[in-house]
C-alpha cells in the first residue's frame, strides 16, 4: 500500500500544469497505485496526481464512495491523459476539495460528461458520467491544469464558505 500526503494550498505544486503521459511503464504503474491507495484512504472519493505531488496527467475516480454516491457510477476509475469530450446539463453546486480542506464554493460544472483517457494496460477507453461523478472528473481534470475549485468560483465573495468542523 502506497498512500501519499495530500497536498494543500499554498503547495505551488498545485497551480502547475502536468505532463502528458507517453508511455504506461513501471512509473505509471506505481502512479496508479499511489493514486488507488490514497484515494482510497481519504475522505474525499477523487483525487489528481498533482495533489500527491506528481506532475503527471493522471486521475483516480470512485464515486461508489461518495457520500451521495451517483446512480450508474463507472465505481473505481484511474485514467492517464484524461480528457472531456462533450458536456452538457451546465448546473452550479456546492463543491470541496482535499487540496482546500478549510472550504467549500458554489462551481458550475457539467451534469452529464463524455470523458475518454488511457487504463493503465495503455489502452484508450471512453466513459459517460452524471452528476457528482461527471463533477469528479472535471474537477479532478481541472487539477491537472493547475486549476483548483477556488479558481471558478464567480464571486469569492457570494460563493466561497467556510467548512463546518467534522465531530
Amino acid at each position: 500500500m502506497a498512500v501519499k500526503k495530500i497536498l494543500t494550498l499554498p503547495d505551488e505544486t498545485l497551480k502547475q500544469r502536468s505532463r502528458p503521459i507517453t508511455e504506461v511503464g513501471p512509473a505509471e504503474q506505481q502512479l496508479f497505485e499511489d493514486l488507488r491507495d490514497t484515494t482510497r484512504e481519504s475522505p474525499g472519493f477523487a483525487l489528481a496526481a498533482p495533489q500527491i505531488g506528481v506532475l503527471k496527467r493522471a486521475i483516480c475516480v470512485d464515486a461508489s464512495q461518495a457520500k451521495r454516491p451517483t446512480p450508474d457510477n463507472n465505481g473505481e476509475v484511474i485514467l492517464f491523459n484524461p480528457q472531456i469530450v462533450s458536456g452538457q446539463n451546465p448546473e452550479v453546486n456546492r463543491e470541496g476539495c482535499l487540496s482546500v480542506p478549510k472550504y467549500t464554493g458554489d462551481v458550475e460544472r457539467y451534469q452529464k460528461i463524455i470523458v475518454k483517457g488511457i487504463d493503465i494496460n495503455g489502452e484508450s477507453i471512453e466513459l459517460t458520467s452524471h452528476e457528482w461523478e461527471a463533477v469528479a472528473f472535471q474537477h479532478e481534470i481541472d487539477h491537472l491544469d493547475g486549476i483548483v475549485f477556488i479558481d471558478r468560483i464567480s464571486s469569492l465573495e457570494d460563493g466561497l464558505f467556510k467548512r463546518k468542523p467534522r465531530g
